[in-house]
């Protein structure tokens, strides 16, 4: 949780620096067709594998060693003597409160920046990187294939909604990875348009894929290290895609088209090209 922390605190001090940006603040590179095409292949892959795993998730496992000491203690210090009570607030952390509190804030922050116009790009960016980051927690689950906790203690699942296609899907957790994805690529998103409550979206977040972490630890579905690599990979997807692909470029970017400048006789000329 240190390396999370630490990105957490450093895009809070960047977003304060930023503070005082010009009233027009940030574009971002942003293609509405390419974006949304990749957007919706990365949910359908995603969700897909989700909802297929019961034929698709390999049966045995592929990681099936007795957990590190550092997983073991975690269990023994993190586990409720009910991990079923926790299965719920884990669900309802990952899959309800973080994607509607990065939303949320999000909008309330274009919304103080008087640039609501905004959001729709904004949320369809978190969508890109949440989607990726998903993808790529299913692929790793699938080839990893890490005994779940309960099933290594030779428990049944608390969470009883799930068959035995779940029971090898260990590594790393997808709740985790979620919920810091979306308080990342938020967090991430509010920066790059120099959005003054951008603070407030990274903290909010961070503090909701902890409690996540912790509640997926509680419920007996993932050690330790999976929850760490959760955050991790999480965070660095939700970072990655708005700073590798969609930051702002020289003149701006925005959803409908691209701004450049060109050499022109006496200075300069800003060029507009039609998105598609």
């Amino acid at each position: 949780m240190a390396a999370v922390a630490l990105v957490i605190s450093l895009a809070a001090a960047r977003t304060g620096e930023t503070a005082e940006a010009p009233a027009g603040g940030q574009e971002l590179s942003v293609s509405l067709f390419t974006d949304t095409v990749i957007t919706a292949d990365a949910m359908f892959v995603w969700l897909g594998t989700e909802y297929g795993k019961a034929t698709i998730a390999p049966r045995s496992c592929h990681w099936c060693d007795s957990p590190a000491p550092p997983d073991r203690w975690a269990r023994n210090a993190l586990l409720w003597s009910d991990p079923h009570a926790a299965i719920l607030p884990s669900n309802l952390g990952a899959l309800v409160v973080a994607p509607v509190t990065a939303a949320g804030l999000l909008a309330l922050a274009a919304a103080h920046e008087q640039r609501l116009s905004n959001v729709g790009v904004d949320i369809l960016l978190v969508a890109q990187a949440t989607a990726l980051a998903g993808t790529l927690n299913q692929l790793t689950k699938f080839a990893v294939a890490r005994r779940r906790p309960f099933a290594a203690a030779g428990l049944p699942d608390p969470d009883t909604r799930q068959g035995p296609g779940d029971f090898n899907l260990s590594f790393y957790s997808g709740h985790t990875s979620l919920a810091f994805s979306l308080a990342a690529s938020a967090g991430t998103v509010a920066t790059l348009r120099r959005y003054r409550w951008a603070r407030a979206i990274w903290i909010a977040g961070g503090v909701i894929g902890a409690a996540t972490a912790y509640l997926r630890i509680a419920a007996d579905q993932h050690y330790l290290t999976d929850v760490l690599t959760g955050a991790l990979m999480g965070t660095a997807v939700g970072v990655g895609v708005p700073v590798l692909f969609h930051r702002p470029s020289a003149g701006g970017v925005d959803a409908a088209g691209t701004f450049t400048l060109a050499p022109a006789t006496g200075g300069a000329q800003l060029l507009y090209a039609r998105g598609f």
